[in-house]
Formats: structure tokens, C-alpha cells, sequence
């Protein structure tokens, strides 16, 4: 199953709409029943916080999803209050005195979710790499079979051959920039378009000259960059 891409790997429209409209027009709708009904709007307020663990899982690592919160959980308590206040109705529901402080009480909460599902996909893809290389399969070597009219020759036991070197392998072991292979950078951890890109943006500069240069390929978090760049050389 090809797993969920990470926020940084959508068009900058996509991840507007998911970073912040997303969480606006919810924000909205609950604050519209904070004047309406109170069960309602309680029962939004709790999928609108516990749903921040989804927005985290956007994101590999609980610092990056902690990040994602702050910004979901202050939009989300401030159109809560935006939308009431155009509403007009008395609110059914307590609001803290003053009724700022709720953006304080989502933010917050919001972190800590965002946090729990950023710690949640790290797991899984650390889990996912671990089970891949488990599984890796080995190709069995073919024996050659003997001409017509020649003698069979009698098999000997085979030592186990040494495992084979990456064939785009730098000095230090690592997956070069500038002749990895799309199989190498998936083997890293790289999605599909993550690996995909890092070739492409690779032909328009016609080879990489420092590792650095990786940070102009969108689609990497600064924590899978960080992570990238250990395994990576020129």
C-alpha cells in the first residue's frame, strides 16, 4: 500500500487548503453552533482537537507536527470566535473569560495531538524501512548449463559471497546525488515523489555540487532532509 504523501510533497495550493482553510472553514461551522446548540458545538469542538492528530500525521516527527498544530489550533479557536461573533446569537456554551484565551486553549491542545500523530507516522515509516530491508529478497544465481557433448562438471559447494556494494555508493558508503538510482532513494526512505524529483531536478542542474542543494527539491521536511543528507554524498 503506497503510504500517505507528506504535507511538503503537495502544491503549494494543497497545502494552504489543508494547513489553513481546512481548519478555518471548521472553525467557522463550529463557531456558528456555539450560538445555536451547545451539545453540537461541543461535540465539533472535540473532533475539531482530537482531529489534529490527522493534521500531524501529514508530517514525520512530533517537533514537525507540534508545528502543524500551532498553526491549526490557532485558526481553528479564531474563526470559532470570528464566526460567532458574525453570528450574533448568545453562546450556548461557556467561553472563557476573556474569550481570547480559548485560541490559547485549542493552540495548545492542538500541539499536543498534532505532536502525537507526527511521533506516530515517524514510527511507521521507521517500521516500514525496518520491515523492507527484513524482506528484501535475494535473487538465486542461475547455473549455467553444460554444452551439448560436454561432460557435466560435478557441483562444488559455494562460499557465501560478500554482499554487494551500491553501485551508486560514494567514499563514505552513502547514495550519491549525481548517480543514485530511483531504487537507491526509495531504498532511503524517499517516496516515490520525492525520488522522482530529486532525479529531475538533478538533469536541470546537470549534477548536484553540494548536498545543500537537496533543500531546493520541494517535498522534504527539514527533519527527513536532515536525515537525508547523512546517507547521501555527491
Amino acid at each position: 500500500m503506497r503510504p500517505l504523501p507528506l504535507l511538503s510533497e503537495h502544491p503549494r495550493s494543497v497545502q494552504f487548503v489543508l494547513a489553513f482553510a481546512v481548519p478555518a472553514l471548521y472553525g467557522a461551522v463550529t463557531g456558528y453552533f456555539l450560538g445555536v446548540s451547545e451539545p453540537t458545538y461541543l461535540v465539533l469542538s472535540l473532533i475539531g482537537i482530537v482531529g489534529a492528530i490527522g493534521a500531524g500525521f501529514d508530517h514525520l516527527g512530533a517537533r514537525a507536527g507540534a508545528r502543524r498544530g500551532v498553526i491549526a489550533g490557532s485558526v481553528f479557536g479564531a474563526f470559532i470566535l470570528i464566526a460567532h461573533e458574525i453570528h450574533g446569537a448568545d453562546a450556548t456554551a461557556h467561553l472563557p473569560e476573556p474569550a481570547i484565551v480559548l485560541v490559547l486553549i485549542t493552540t495548545v491542545l492542538a500541539i499536543a495531538f498534532a505532536a502525537l500523530g507526527g511521533w506516530l507516522r515517524q514510527r511507521a515509516h521507521s517500521n516500514e524501512r525496518a520491515a523492507a530491508e527484513a524482506h528484501a529478497p535475494v535473487e538465486p544465481v542461475a547455473e549455467p548449463e553444460p554444452a551439448a557433448g560436454e561432460p557435466a562438471v560435478p557441483k562444488e559447494p559455494l562460499a557465501a559471497a560478500p554482499p554487494p556494494e551500491p553501485v551508486a555508493a560514494g567514499a563514505d558508503g552513502g547514495v550519491s546525488l549525481n548517480s543514485g538510482s530511483f531504487d537507491e532513494y526509495r531504498a532511503l526512505g524517499m517516496s516515490v515523489t520525492q525520488a522522482t524529483r530529486v532525479i529531475a531536478y538533478r538533469g536541470r542542474l546537470d549534477g548536484y555540487s553540494s548536498l545543500d542543494e537537496l533543500e531546493r527539491v520541494p517535498g522534504f521536511s527539514r527533519e527527513f532532509l536532515a536525515e537525508m543528507k547523512q546517507q547521501l554524498t555527491l
